[in-house]
């Protein structure tokens, strides 16, 4: 009697295994048809003379995804949706690019190099800065020391 029960439950243990097996299979399968319907943008972005532009932003207009240009001028940009945008280029000191109808497919890697060109900042006529910057005065000090007052120049700060 012992042996005919440990066997119908030692059947049903071994197609367990294989039943899992089977269910993990199809999970896997299934997913790989949602795996990749995002993209990556990549590239490289260099000045006039072909000189990596280090911290230049590389924005994907209407999302919130960007990256940054390391010391060599590449980024990287991950987990992007498909469809084609617009790539904004931006540094401190260059001219903003904007990059259109860059395509992103599902799975792909999309390879964006910008060459950006320095801009000229003008400030316009700059104000009088404030005497009390420019001028030096001598206001007494106490010497911790011996105790005695002298006058000692000093900047003033606004």
């Amino acid at each position: 009697m012992m042996s005919s029960w440990f066997l119908h439950h030692a059947g049903r243990c071994a197609r367990q295994p294989v039943v899992l097996l089977a269910c993990f299979l199809a999970l896997t399968a299934s997913s790989g048809a949602f795996a990749d319907t995002k993209g990556k943008l990549t590239g490289r972005i260099v000045d006039v003379k072909n000189q990596p532009v280090l911290g230049a932003n590389v924005q994907i207009v209407g999302t919130t995804l960007g990256a940054a240009a390391n010391e060599d001028g590449y980024y990287l940009i991950l987990n992007v949706p498909v469809g084609d945008y617009t790539a904004r280029v931006s540094a401190v000191g260059y001219q903003t690019n904007l990059v259109k109808e860059v395509r992103l497919s599902a799975g792909q890697t999309t390879t964006l190099n910008v060459i950006v060109a320095e801009s000229v900042i003008s400030m316009g006529r700059s104000p009088p800065l404030p005497r009390s910057l420019l001028s030096i005065r001598a206001r007494p000090v106490r010497s911790p020391s011996s105790g005695r007052t002298t006058s000692m120049p000093f900047r003033s700060r606004a």
